[in-house]
């Protein structure tokens, strides 16, 4: 209901800001601007909040904040420099000054509504906030949508702009191919504490933490045993205010690539099961919305990682690239050679015995 009263009352009033106050070169400006800032939005805030969360600045609130932020800056930089490029007060008769009014207003608050619902669902107000995306029992393949989908249709745009002409090395379909899910997962545990983020390097994996094997169906099964760190999220961990490492299992994915085609869109692939190290896999698969503790306990000072292990079923035309968590957590897949003795991984050997979590130490 929010999400919908936002989308319907921002686009009423740009639509008649535009007509009762634009001409035809000051609307089409002004929607330029609107684009503008949505890129400098999406493309940017990632890194802004990532540098304020490890200074231990913003906490939860710092994606929303540094969202919000460089769209208003980006917009109201742009619309005052577009008054010294075009010439605003062009007429070309009132059909096309009222014609582009209501064009470029509708446009306009189109783009403005799915930014601010974006936005206000990177906050920790709750999984209900603007709109609930996924029920209790959460389902990624039949998500919820907002009012014409305002906060999607944005997200395709700037996923396909920076594909193309705005690409950068860090594309950002690449790393959200699916964007509004990966955000309302995030803050899907908001009413049991649950932190919607974790440090960017939060996330441990080797080559030797990682098999593979074929299985029915033209799918190949992949075991991965995660390390999570203990520390603060602004000590580059994944803790939240009382220690323990808490998450459902939706906000774990596995980003992975077509071999072949030639779009190659990324997908998310989600954990089926998952254990504690040592113990068996269990026969039943688990759902997305089960919560994981791993207790504050366990983590010592010869103990900093804690391992689970998850069990991905990927399709064998495509390929892994990353292990995402949370709202911006990401660590590579490693690869390797099949066949080939995978050497030990210097990033692991420094965590003094952390190969190996028994069963019994996880805190699941």
């Amino acid at each position: 209901m929010i999400a919908a009263i936002t989308v319907i009352l921002i686009t009423i009033l740009c639509t008649a800001q535009f007509y009762l106050k634009n001409s035809p070169m000051k609307s089409f400006a002004t929607l330029i601007s609107a684009i503008v800032a949505m890129i400098a939005a999406y493309g940017y805030y990632e890194a802004l909040a990532g540098i304020l969360v490890s200074r231990g600045y913003g906490g939860q609130w710092a994606h929303a904040g540094c969202f919000i932020l460089l769209f208003t800056i980006a917009f109201a930089i742009t619309r005052i420099l577009s008054d010294f490029v075009v010439g605003a007060n062009i007429e070309f008769g009132l059909p096309v000054r009222y014609a582009t009014a209501v064009i470029c207003g509708a446009i306009t608050g189109f783009i403005i509504s799915g930014v601010l619902i974006t936005s206000i669902s990177m906050t920790p107000l709750g999984a209900k906030i603007p709109y609930s995306r996924f029920e209790d029992k959460i389902n990624v393949t039949n998500p919820k949508t907002c009012l014409f989908n305002s906060d999607g249709v944005t997200a395709s745009m700037f996923s396909w702009m920076g594909h193309g002409s705005f690409a950068t090395d860090r594309k950002f379909r690449d790393y959200h191919p699916e964007f509004l899910n990966q955000i309302h997962l995030s803050r899907k545990g908001m009413k049991d504490d649950i932190l919607m983020i974790a440090a960017e390097d939060a996330l441990t994996l080797g080559k030797k933490d990682v098999t593979r094997s074929e299985i029915a169906n033209n799918n190949t099964q992949y075991n991965l045993r995660v390390g999570f760190k203990g520390n603060a999220v602004k000590d580059g961990g994944a803790a939240g205010e009382n220690g323990n490492v808490t998450f459902l299992l939706g906000q774990l994915g596995l980003i992975c690539e077509p071999t072949s085609g030639l779009s190659r869109t990324p997908v998310t692939v989600y954990p089926v099961k998952f254990k504690t190290t040592g113990a068996a896999w269990g026969k039943e698969n688990n759902t997305l919305d089960e919560t994981i503790t791993i207790e504050r306990k366990y983590f010592t000072n010869s103990k900093k990682v804690v391992r689970v292990d998850f069990m991905f079923v990927v399709p064998s035309s495509m390929v892994p690239k990353l292990v995402q968590f949370k709202m911006s957590t990401y660590t590579p897949f490693p690869t390797s050679k099949p066949g080939v003795q995978d050497e030990p991984d210097q990033t692991e050997e420094t965590e003094e015995n952390n190969t190996e979590t028994p069963a019994e130490e996880t805190g699941l």
